[in-house]
């Protein structure tokens, strides 16, 4: 029994929700940070900025949720309690949603890397003057 397309396509799931998980950390820390400016300061108009950058880090955060789901979604397509399906039994849908999420995935990484640039590039202006 030929195995190696589910296995690959396994090994890619869990290494998106590995990173997934990762994100979904960075992005709570951020938060944390981002609620410690608003404790921290009297600034005016500095609630608004963080708001900005807060609504930033949900969006992603509810992307990286959707993607999880549907990674759990296709991980049923390929294996069955963990015993991946023979290569015979990998149709071409299930090869095109794994491509599609792979897409998903590689858009909302992107996006994510921009908005902890931009969080990070504002924590450092609030912090640093």
């Amino acid at each position: 029994m030929n195995t190696e397309i589910s296995k690959h396509f396994s090994a890619q799931l869990q290494d998106w929700i590995d990173a997934i998980y990762f994100d979904l950390g960075l992005s709570s820390r951020l938060s944390d940070r981002l609620e410690e400016v608003i404790r921290r300061n009297t600034i005016v108009g500095i609630a608004d900025k963080v708001e900005v950058y807060q609504n930033q880090l949900h969006d992603v955060e509810r992307k990286l949720y959707i993607i999880e789901e549907k990674i759990n979604q296709q991980k049923s397509l390929i294996s069955n309690d963990g015993i991946e399906f023979d290569n015979a039994e990998i149709d071409q849908n299930t090869r095109h949603q794994q491509m599609q999420l792979s897409r998903k995935m590689k858009r909302v990484e992107n996006e994510f890397i921009r908005a902890k640039f931009d969080c990070n590039t504002f924590l450092s202006e609030v912090f640093t003057a």
